[in-house]
């Protein structure tokens, strides 16, 4: 089995186990705090593990994790399941390693992006306007000089559910395509009815944003 299809076999697993923890929030919330914390250092215990190959690999030992982790911390396993703390844990590092892999590929882009000479960097971009709410488009375009980014999203119009397209402009740390001020005061969210207003509009922006240069 390839390490792509090992983690996609595996994440399922992960994820239920996280989901059955959360009952336990209501009905038991000293357990539910005893579960985090070995989760938790389950998943610390994993910090040497970087890459989903070797987390797939690790799996197999999870019990042994549990335990170990239990050990270091001074909270006893008592009648939590250990598959399900083991989970849990993984979860959380799947999760870390994922974001880790994300940043890399932001930074990445913009480098790539201030190499060829370029003012905006497309972050993101995924679905396709034509498609409406049947392949819901969004993307992210950060201006490399200011910081300042465009995120575009194709969202159901909470009055009549028709595609509304929404224009928001954040500001990003321009070296790392980090999040670091939600409302920077550049422009204010837009919606549009019609994909063409919206295009229009955007564009609008992009030059707005260039002459803050």
């Amino acid at each position: 089995m390839n390490t792509t299809s090992e983690i996609a076999t595996l994440r399922p697993i992960w994820t239920e186990a996280e989901r059955k923890l959360y009952p336990l929030a209501t009905v038991s919330p000293e357990k539910y705090q005893q579960v985090i914390r070995l989760a938790r250092e389950v998943a610390d215990g994993l910090a040497a593990v970087t890459s989903e190959a070797a987390l797939a690999k690790q799996w197999a030992n999870g019990e042994t994790l549990v335990a170990d982790a239990a050990a270091r911390i001074g909270v006893p396993v008592g009648d939590l399941p250990p598959e399900s703390v083991a989970g849990v844990g993984f979860a959380l590092r799947d999760a870390e390693l994922r974001a880790a892999a994300h940043q890399l590929q932001l930074v990445s882009t913009i480098d790539a992006a201030r190499s060829d000479g370029d003012s905006w960097a497309l972050l993101h971009e995924q679905g396709t306007l034509i498609h409406g709410l049947m392949d819901p488009y969004s993307a992210i375009q950060l201006h490399l000089a200011t910081g300042a980014a465009i995120v575009s999203s194709v969202e159901p119009n909470p009055v009549d559910g028709r595609a509304n397209h929404v224009l928001t402009v954040i500001r990003m740390n321009s070296d790392t395509g980090e999040p670091v001020d939600i409302d920077p005061g550049i422009a204010d969210t837009q919606e549009h009815a019609e994909a063409d207003v919206f295009l229009e509009a955007r564009a609008a922006l992009i030059e707005q944003i260039d002459a803050m240069t």
